[in-house]
């Protein structure tokens, strides 16, 4: 009797044993299937060039860990031809690195820093990252609480402007004047891109945004990474007479084979893709 209970024992170990592996081995490979369908949705449409546009949070994730490496995956999954970035330390005591640089010379991207404000030793602005050399590029100071910038990265046939503007709304009203005004200069396509700090398109900042500026970008929320509930990231294509913007895809970046996209930043990376 003793022997019979135990071998039945026995199979019934192995049999809860076996359920729950293939139960792990399916839903390992349901989520891996998921990214893998997820990685279909980014790839960059032929003959287009890419915008991306992320908020790294000086590279810090949400395990509070810097990590560079992890920061560098999430872009080059993408293959991007400029980057937008916003939250970059250059040389401060909390990272020690001039980060655009970093990352610039990990992707063998060209690399552009928009100093804000001192910051704890250093400097704390934006960057722009691109696969083509601009012909120029400089940055000019916006109105915050915290003092903010905007970069502006020029290419022989386009321009892109990187920006995060602050948090109060009449700053950012502001500073959306001042952006247009700056690109009404320009006389070629301009896109602008960053964390805008502003999720209702019916307010008075995007009132103030359409009166020259078409919003490009998929307008899904994109912060706080897990569970986001805002969007406050954008890019948007600057309305001219002579030029027709033809956007061939754009997306939010909420999940990638070779990287957890959630735990890098607070905030999920946009894109478009333009001729």
């Amino acid at each position: 009797m003793k022997f019979r209970i135990s071998i039945e024992l026995l199979v019934f170990i192995l049999f809860v044993s076996v359920g729950c592996n293939a139960a792990k081995f399916n839903n390992s490979s349901s989520k891996d299937n998921l990214s893998k369908q997820a990685d279909d949705n980014y790839i960059k449409s032929k003959g287009t060039k890419r915008i991306v546009s992320y908020n790294v949070k000086h590279c810090e994730g949400m395990d509070k860990v810097i990590d560079y490496d992890r920061i560098v995956t999430v872009i080059s999954s993408l293959n991007p031809d400029i980057v937008c970035l916003q939250e970059l330390d250059s040389m401060t005591t909390r990272s020690n690195m001039y980060q655009v640089k970093l990352l610039g010379a990990k992707l063998k991207m060209h690399s552009y820093f928009g100093s804000a404000i001192p910051y704890k030793g250093g400097r704390y602005g934006i960057g722009i990252l691109s696969k083509e050399k601009p012909i120029k590029t400089y940055h000019y100071s916006l109105p915050g609480v915290e003092k903010r910038t905007f970069l502006i990265a020029e290419f022989s046939t386009y321009v892109v402007i990187c920006v995060h503007l602050d948090l109060t709304e009449s700053n950012r009203i502001v500073s959306v004047k001042l952006i247009t005004d700056e690109a009404k200069k320009l006389h070629k396509p301009v896109y602008l891109a960053g964390d805008l700090n502003e999720e209702n398109t019916k307010g008075e900042v995007f009132s103030e945004f359409m009166k020259n500026w078409n919003i490009a970008s998929l307008i899904k929320n994109t912060f706080p990474t897990g569970a986001p509930t805002r969007c406050i990231d954008y890019i948007l294509a600057f309305k001219q007479e002579k030029t027709k913007y033809q956007i061939q895809n754009k997306n939010v970046v909420y999940a990638l084979q070779a990287v957890d996209v959630s735990n890098a930043s607070d905030h999920y990376p946009i894109f478009i893709d333009f001729k």
